[in-house]
């Protein structure tokens, strides 16, 4: 699959779809995966399940998402339109093998294999009748914030945001300020 192509398909309890996406941590320029799938026709008897699996985890979600509404227990929202963050590789913790000062020492042009990233989607349903769906995945160009750096964003309950901050060498504390029409 591409970065950027939409694919719309039907998937039912006989036909899934896994597709398998192939980057580089250089396309990204700052940036993090974003992945949108909607699927209009789920139902939440037999929801349509997504499952992102990338080489430090796995996220999943099911069409319709749902949420809570307010502090009614009994009361939800389902939403048919996902969309979710995958934050980039390089910010998850580090574990297991670590590369000595002498493997790094390899030519450069070797290390290429290495820049090489790939993360997988599949979308499945047990449900009996064909459910369309559409899926995205694209880069989130606004992904990292600096100091004194202002964005205007929506969110919801099936499409949070997030975004990274570093902080800069002189600074310990930073205040982050939320504003919203919708208190």
């Amino acid at each position: 699959a591409e970065l950027y192509a939409e694919y719309n398909y039907s998937v039912d309890f006989f036909q899934e779809y896994l597709f398998k996406y192939k980057y580089r941590d250089s396309q990204l320029n700052q940036g993090a995966l974003r992945i949108f799938v909607e699927s209009e026709d789920s139902d939440s008897a037999r929801p349509v399940l997504v499952v992102v699996r990338h080489e430090k985890g796995v996220l999943s979600w099911q069409l319709p998402l749902l949420a809570q509404r307010n502090d009614d227990r009994d009361v939800f929202s389902e939403y048919r339109t996902v969309n979710r963050t995958l934050c980039p590789l390089d910010d998850y913790l580090q574990s297991g093998y670590q590369f000595t000062d002498k493997e790094l020492d390899l030519d450069m042009r070797s290390l290429d294999m290495f820049d090489d990233e790939y993360l997988s989607i599949s979308i499945t349903t047990a449900s009996p009748k064909p459910t369309g769906f559409k899926l995205l995945l694209y880069i989130q160009k606004d992904y990292k914030v600096g100091m004194n750096e202002t964005r205007r964003f929506e969110v919801t309950p099936s499409a949070p945001q997030y975004f990274e901050f570093d902080f800069p060498t002189e600074v310990d504390i930073a205040m982050i300020s939320v504003d919203s029409p919708d208190r």
